[in-house]
């Protein structure tokens, strides 16, 4: 058990650590997300995107076993900012929030 929380934590830690740009300048995720203040935001999306051509070229079965893959959702998560910016964030990031925000 102990190396699975090492383990989760060095994951959480690289997620933090990759660096973007940002408004023209460098940073890590983690360094963003601790300079400006976001909220947490949860959006629920298909698994994957429809594509008119892709589906007019299958026959009925193809298209009906491709409905069924685009009914399965996933959730995603998203930091927003108070300019209204969003960026994608691991689902780590999003449980780390929830725990220090209920705490």
């Amino acid at each position: 058990m102990n190396q699975l929380i090492s383990a989760n934590e060095a994951r959480l830690q690289k997620a933090l650590s990759k660096q973007y740009r940002f408004g023209g300048v460098v940073m890590s995720l983690g360094q963003y997300l601790e300079e400006n203040a976001w909220k947490l935001t949860e959006f629920e999306e298909s698994k994957i995107q429809y594509n008119r051509r892709k589906f007019n070229n299958m026959n009925q079965s193809e298209q009906e076993e491709y409905e069924k893959k685009l009914a399965v959702k996933v959730t995603r998560y998203y930091a927003e900012f108070a300019d209204g910016s969003m960026i994608s964030i691991p689902k780590m990031l999003a449980d780390l929030r929830k725990a220090r925000t209920a705490a």
